[in-house]
């Protein structure tokens, strides 16, 4: 049996983590043969390989009977970069206890449990059922928007500021409605809108003061071939490259212009979690 959970971009601000987006870089966990403990195969040496590595952990505090067995685990979701690994890990956690348990739990409950652990409702709702999803910060619904095909692109310095988003945001000037403008820009693809007004919040205000100078040199280069600008993913230290999909050349010219780290082509995904 295998659980694969895929990875989300959001911004980790009081807004922008209602807006969140399912991408095609995911985790894998092969449910295999029974054990007297639990072990977790996987390449990750800063990772445990037994009951304290979180999918374990979080299955067994959803239910503690279980029998331990022996997991492998792969995956193409950076880890610690700001796209939704430690978001995964709890989901697929619930996901094993789920089957392993036989517990039966409702979507509903699934989402419920995971957000003892992760407490960002889209996030976990994209992780669950792909796509992209908004919670109104109003009232808390959660929706389903289809958005225009535009090239995604994580790039992830190789030298960085820890904290690289702040912990309070005390100047945060962006409303509901800008949200909303967002949202139907990046649904109709509206080249005009997104070159003048994405990101919706400034990058200053996304970043620490210590991080901003590298995330601006990021940015200006991302409008300088051609793309819409960036935003931090998560908790950063990545950031998200925004471009029109028609840009063939913006790829190859912003892997000439930014040589100080990894550039990672996403692709958004309507599938959420799957278990098989």
């Amino acid at each position: 049996m295998r659980i694969r959970v895929p990875g989300v971009i959001t911004s980790r601000s009081p807004l922008g983590q209602n807006l969140a987006l399912a991408v095609d870089a995911a985790i894998t966990v092969s449910i295999e043969e029974e054990s007297l403990e639990w072990e977790v195969v996987h390449d990750d040496p800063l990772l445990p390989h037994d009951q304290n590595n979180e999918i374990v952990a979080v299955a067994e505090a959803s239910a503690p009977w279980l029998l331990p067995h022996r997991l492998h685990v792969t995956s193409t979701l950076p880890i610690s970069q700001g796209l939704g690994s430690s978001n995964a890990a709890a989901l697929a956690g619930i996901l094993l206890a789920n089957q392993l348990a036989d517990l039966h739990l409702t979507t509903a409950e699934i989402q419920e449990r995971a957000m003892r652990f992760e407490p960002y409702p889209a996030a976990l709702a994209a992780a669950i059922h792909g796509g992209c999803q908004y919670r109104d910060p109003i009232n808390g619904m959660i929706t389903t928007h289809h958005l225009a095909p535009l090239q995604w692109f994580i790039y992830s310095p190789t030298q960085f500021v820890e904290a690289s988003v702040p912990r309070k945001f005390p100047d945060q000037g962006v409303t509901p409605a800008d949200y909303a403008a967002l949202l139907a820009a990046l649904e109709a693809g509206d080249d005009l809108w997104l070159r003048h007004h994405f990101p919706v919040e400034s990058l200053r205000s996304q970043v620490t003061p210590e991080y901003f100078p590298q995330a601006e040199m990021i940015n200006r280069a991302v409008l300088n071939c051609g793309g819409y600008g960036c935003f931090m993913a998560g908790n950063g230290p990545a950031i998200v490259c925004l471009a029109p999909v028609g840009d063939k050349q913006f790829e190859t010219l912003l892997r000439h212009e930014l040589t100080s780290g990894d550039l990672l082509a996403l692709q958004l995904q309507d599938t959420g979690a799957i278990v098989a």
